[in-house]
């Protein structure tokens, strides 16, 4: 999707957020948490940091953050 629409298309960011998710899911959750710490401040630029894709995102990162724990 990347190369078709370009890196900060909304359902390359979107695809993006549901790796992270996949990759926690896989049982590797400092990835997801590593994938998602990248991709907020993006999300943040181009939807805003009140769009409910940025704010889904965030709760994933916490999720991946204390399942370390």
């Amino acid at each position: 999707m990347e190369r078709v629409r370009g890196a900060e298309h909304p359902d390359t960011l979107i695809d993006r957020g549901n790796l992270a998710h996949m990759t926690g899911l896989a049982g590797d959750p400092a990835g997801a948490r590593e994938q998602y710490a990248a991709l907020i401040p993006v999300l943040e630029r181009v939807l805003g940091a009140h769009h409910p894709h940025t704010m889904a995102a965030r709760a994933s990162y916490a999720n991946w953050t204390s399942a370390d724990r």
